[in-house]
């Protein structure tokens, strides 16, 4: 089976052996026997001996490489992303009649079954790869499929995250507007919006505008963002710059209404009505904090790289690709498992066992110094 290879090859001398870790289906060319590269036509192929992969040159001078990862960190990615976002969904089913499908428990599920879309619809797939040891490939359409869901969970989630700020901006410091008989459908139109916008930029490189390519290890694919072809580049330029804009956002309105909350306890620390009132948005401040982190630290990385990519395209050995998409992956599993550690009812328990061990901890001294006096 062959597949298309990429690379960018200088100083190349006639004892020269190479092998380059970056294979593509290219969505524009239907060539079986290899891409022409300068003087050199590259040919990649599945030795099912050996489970070597080979790369020939036209000189009939060949290296080879094991592909050497192991089946642990995928396995482990999945599991923790589907029991995670599994356990999430049940929970606010569960806890259906507490929290009555207020907007931000619309958001969460929305958010939830999002990531457990890109969970179940590739991993499947992917792990085959790693349990035939390299030796089953992936069809085009496969690949198609794969960079699909893979882009649609990343970019699906990051702005649901966005939308879910926006929302709390609007609850804190326009409440008036925020409370109106339309609030449940706005909410609606936003989810909805952010899965539309989403599925239109990402099968974009499935349809012709741009490219989707296969990565080291040949497990994953997605846009390819090292192409030097102007017009594929354009789905790349959209994604980075929409990932960025939305990170910004976020960052940006999440500042602002903990500001505008930290300022509201201040003034109405004496006030006991409108603290507690308060300290119920706080909670779900400190969920969407710890998802802005999570998502700043597993999400960046990758942005940062296509738009490193855009400006230098460098296509590298692939291991660094597979590292920043793992991080991005990770991200759709720790969101569902901040949500079960974050939860209202699990704060609220851990406020009232520290002020038990608090005042435990007084009385004991009180007891103390009464004994020393007496």
């Amino acid at each position: 089976m062959f597949l298309n290879l990429t690379g960018e090859f200088s100083n190349i001398t006639s004892e020269a052996n190479f092998i380059s870790s970056e294979y593509m289906y290219d969505t524009t060319t239907n060539s079986k026997d290899g891409l022409n590269y300068g003087d050199y036509t590259i040919v990649t192929k599945i030795n099912d001996t050996n489970n070597f992969l080979t790369t020939e040159r036209i000189s009939n001078q060949t290296t080879t490489e094991k592909i050497n990862e192991s089946i642990v960190p995928p396995i482990l990615q999945f599991l923790f992303g589907f029991i995670g976002n599994v356990t999430a969904i049940g929970i606010l089913i569960w806890s259906a009649r507490r929290h009555q499908w207020k907007t931000f428990y619309r958001f969460v599920f929305a958010l939830a079954l999002t990531d457990l879309s890109g969970n179940i619809l590739v991993y499947p797939i992917v792990l085959i790869r790693y349990a035939s040891d390299f030796t089953y490939n992936f069809s085009e359409s496969e690949c198609h499929h794969i960079s699909f869901m893979y882009s649609f969970a990343f970019l699906g989630s990051a702005m649901i995250v966005s939308a879910m700020s926006f929302d709390r901006f609007l609850a804190i410091l326009f409440p008036f507007n925020y409370n109106a008989p339309t609030k449940n459908i706005r909410t609606h139109v936003l989810i909805g919006a952010c899965w539309s916008v989403s599925a239109i930029i990402c099968i974009l490189p499935v349809i012709g505008v741009g490219k989707v390519k296969l990565f080291y290890p040949g497990s994953w694919c997605f846009i390819d963002f090292a192409s030097h072809d102007s017009v594929d580049r354009v789905d790349t330029y959209l994604y980075a710059i929409l990932g960025v804009i939305i990170f910004i956002t976020t960052l940006t309105l999440n500042s602002a209404v903990i500001i505008a909350i930290g300022r509201k306890i201040y003034i109405n620390r004496k006030n006991l009505g409108s603290y507690r009132r308060l300290k119920s948005d706080l909670y779900i401040v400190f969920f969407l904090l710890a998802i802005v982190i999570v998502f700043s630290i597993c999400w960046v990385p990758l942005m940062a790289h296509m738009i490193r990519n855009i400006n230098v395209p460098n296509p590298g050995d692939g291991k660094t690709e597979l590292l920043v998409v793992r991080l991005a992956i990770s991200n759709a599993n720790i969101d569902p498992w901040i949500y079960i550690v974050l939860r209202r009812e699990n704060l609220e328990f851990l406020e009232r066992f520290t002020k038990r061990c608090r005042n435990t901890n007084n009385n004991t001294e009180r007891s103390s110094n009464l004994e020393s006096n007496s």
